[in-house]
């Protein structure tokens, strides 16, 4: 018994104090046929507790229970546990900023598993280096065979996600950003025919300074350089701006590996072979960021 008090000693008191309440409730409200100071004067502490006794507690009051398990802690769902199918087809065109993303988009695929375990991806690479996006435009109906790669056109795999490249480092040789804008948003409106999930790609930044120096790089005058990078990030804005327009969605790659106050890029995300192409380091973030950003359904 000593035990039982012991343990609800706070609940015991929280009902006393309200069955005193319910007492003094009924002596005011007994006040409007009399002096309320005199009901109060005269009401004695042997009145209080004898009502106490006999009164009939409030509803509000708490009520004495027993002892209550400890409470378990239901685990919040993670997007592996919700997904409502087992494999899911993803599809990615461009130039060789896509490319470069390994055959499996293999960079991709692990950081996909990291995320959805349990989850089967089927990963189609239609990037093609030194493309431009009017060459691209034929990707989505047209069989793909490029290096170890052959798939379908797109039409027929029907990816659960298409995500659409920027092109933006192969500019036309008519160079026209207008004309960058028309074809690209001409893709992405296609890829919305074949897919409910389309996704644009902003790609690594480009660097200012050593822009394609390097053993595998393409070692342009500086003059040439300077006019190449400003097109890029000019036709970067196009593919950051397009999926506000079109109604899709941006992977936002760009604007994380800029310097700062900067439209290039950082030296940490390009392969210091050709310092055009994502690192290692370029390409985990890239993958990452597509993963945090596409939803699974």
């Amino acid at each position: 018994m000593y035990r039982f008090i012991k343990r609800y000693k706070y609940v015991i008191l929280t009902y006393l104090v309200l069955t005193v309440l319910t007492v003094f409730a009924d002596l005011l409200i007994d006040s409007t046929k009399h002096d309320s100071k005199a009901v109060l004067a005269s009401t004695t502490i042997p009145q209080i507790l004898a009502a106490v006794a006999t009164a009939t507690p409030l509803a509000t009051a708490v009520p004495i229970l027993s002892p209550v398990p400890s409470p378990s802690v239901m685990p919040s769902a993670s997007p592996d546990q919700i997904l409502s199918k087992d494999k899911y087809k993803i599809a990615i065109v461009g130039d060789s900023m896509v490319e470069t993303m390994g055959d499996n988009l293999d960079y991709l695929a692990t950081a996909l598993k990291e995320k959805y375990p349990d989850t089967e991806f089927e990963m189609y690479n239609y990037g093609v280096g030194s493309e431009n996006v009017l060459e691209g435009s034929d990707r989505l109906v047209k069989s793909f065979a490029h290096d170890k790669r052959n798939y379908p056109p797109i039409t027929v795999v029907k990816p659960d996600v298409i995500i659409v490249g920027s092109w933006a480092y192969n500019p036309p040789a008519e160079y026209d950003k207008n004309v960058h804008w028309n074809y690209l948003a001409g893709i992405i409106n296609k890829s919305k025919e074949i897919s409910g999930k389309v996704y644009v790609l902003a790609e690594v930044a480009p660097l200012e300074d050593d822009f394609g120096k390097g053993p595998k790089g393409v070692n342009w005058p500086s003059e040439l350089v300077a006019f190449h990078i400003q097109k890029i990030v000019e036709l970067m804005q196009n593919a950051r701006h397009l999926p506000n327009a079109l109604g899709v969605s941006l992977i936002d790659v760009y604007s994380q590996t800029t310097q700062e106050n900067s439209l290039y890029g950082k030296t940490e995300y390009v392969d210091a072979s050709d310092h055009i192409h994502p690192s290692v380091l370029g390409h985990t973030i890239t993958a990452e960021t597509i993963r945090d950003t596409i939803v699974l359904e």
